[in-house]
């Protein structure tokens, strides 16, 4: 509901904190100007009207907002800086939430995966210290998210055929761990129980990794 740590969250931020600094609530920083200069404002009264025609409505422009946000923290503006900060936190409760909840070990691998992390350091230094400080390990991803995606549903189609074709005495249980199919030869004239012998199985890493996805 919230979305918090997203790029969506980050330009709602970004926005209460430009809304701030016209106001006089915060000092003014270099996320000021840039609002001002890209939006041409002629005056910041007319953000008002821009965000409730313009960007409340669309969810994906809200989230575009955030790229003001990080031209002002690369110029080195600390409240757009503290932004990113408080995304990275939002991001590690996540993880301290699921390391938790499903009982994974220390040394536990974290990744990511969306747009928010073509900002870089911006949110994977601060991200990287929360994650570390959880006895957790960030690492890049190997692939992306739609490569994840397609070899995941391989993975589980295959596991479902094996046990649609096994005989009942071999059929794996609801609660067996995964299982990587090694190789799977097919057959014209192969039966369902032959074909279930030729299911070469191994056990999966029993290593267990996190993805962030925002």
């Amino acid at each position: 509901f919230g979305d918090e740590g997203s790029c969506y969250w980050i330009g709602k931020e970004a926005m209460s904190l430009f809304t701030k600094e016209a106001d006089g609530r915060a000092a003014k920083g270099a996320l000021y100007e840039i609002v001002r200069q890209e939006l041409r404002l002629a005056d910041d009264m007319d953000f008002i009207d821009l965000v409730i025609r313009e960007y409340a409505p669309y969810r994906d422009k809200v989230a575009a907002f955030q790229r003001f946000a990080a031209q002002a923290a690369q110029e080195g503006d600390a409240e757009a800086i503290a932004l990113y900060e408080c995304a990275a936190h939002e991001l590690a409760l996540m993880v301290q939430a699921l390391k938790r909840e499903l009982r994974f070990p220390d040394g536990t691998k974290v990744s990511y995966s969306g747009g928010l992390f073509q900002t870089g350091d911006l949110i994977l230094a601060p991200l990287k210290r929360e994650v570390t400080a959880l006895r957790c390990a960030l690492e890049a991803p190997k692939k992306s998210g739609v490569e994840g995606a397609w070899l995941l549903a391989v993975h589980n189609f295959l596991r479902k055929l094996c046990r649609a074709v096994a005989p009942p005495h071999r059929r794996m249980a609801r609660g067996d761990g995964p299982l990587h199919l090694q190789k799977l030869l097919f057959a014209q004239h192969m039966t369902s129980a032959s074909l279930w012998h030729q299911c070469t199985t191994v056990e999966a890493d029993p290593s267990r990794n996190i993805r962030i996805f925002v």
